[in-house]
């Protein structure tokens, strides 16, 4: 079980720390105030794979095309103030272990990291999270 989380860089997130999960936590606030950046967070911290990163630019319904036509802004969504040029970070602790996920953006190799599925339309996005 998770019982503390830091956040540094991501989505409304430029440095926060929670602590004090329990088994049940309700997580409340207005619009716009975090609420699913938190559980995007903890869904990218227990689970660091690449089809992680489709499958919430699928949720947020945001567009394979805009990612084809500007590739090198596909990823500022993810940091906070779409500022890229800081790596996101996430740490997790759990009540056994612990766990430490990193993401950063190279412009230079970005084109690389980004294949057409055999439809065109979704993207496969290989090698990008790096877990230490």
């Amino acid at each position: 079980m998770i019982r503390d989380i830091s956040i540094q860089n991501f989505r409304c997130f430029e440095n926060t720390s929670i602590s004090g999960f329990k088994n049940v936590n309700l997580i409340t606030g207005k619009n716009n105030a975090g609420k699913t950046a938190l559980l995007e967070t903890l869904l990218l911290g227990n689970s660091p794979r690449p089809e992680i990163i489709t499958s919430l630019k699928k949720y947020r319904r945001e567009s394979a095309e805009f990612d084809r036509t500007l590739p090198e802004k596909t990823w500022d969504n993810f940091f906070y103030n779409q500022d890229n040029s800081k790596s996101i970070s996430v740490d997790l602790i759990y009540d056994d272990k612990s766990s430490k996920l990193c993401i950063s953006v190279e412009h230079e190799s970005l084109k690389s990291f980004m294949e057409a599925d055999e439809s065109g339309k979704d993207y496969r996005y290989a090698d990008l999270l790096s877990n230490t």
